[in-house]
């Protein structure tokens, strides 16, 4: 299930309520467990992690890793760290986007052939 669509809607009430009742009181920095707010924040994260490997099914050599803010972040994400926009660049290469793609997901991509 995919919660983080605050750019275009509310989540729906039970995600709100859950957050609200269970992450918001014990919600800390994930970079740290020196406090206990710390530790049940990455726990969570790592629940999540968990989680997301069962539903698409991962094998031991996959990783899900989190990207931060939205769809744009993580195409970001993945051009930097498989150097795409110096292959892109070098090689002239073209990426096929439908007419149902949403714009973040356009943008890095237009970036790279403006440069």
């Amino acid at each position: 299930t995919y919660v983080d669509y605050i750019a275009s809607g509310r989540p729906l009430k039970c995600f709100e309520q859950y957050i609200r009742q269970h992450v918001l009181p014990t919600y800390s920095n994930t970079h740290t467990e020196v406090s206990y707010n710390a530790q049940q924040t990455s726990l969570f994260r790592e629940e999540a992690r968990n989680i997301i490997r069962e539903c698409v099914n991962a094998m031991d050599d996959d990783a899900v890793i989190f990207t931060g803010s939205g769809a744009t972040a993580a195409i970001n994400k993945l051009i930097h760290a498989m150097n795409l926009r110096t292959i892109f660049q070098r090689k002239g290469l073209t990426v096929f986007v439908g007419p149902y793609e949403h714009h973040s997901n356009i943008l890095p991509w237009r970036e790279i052939k403006a440069r």
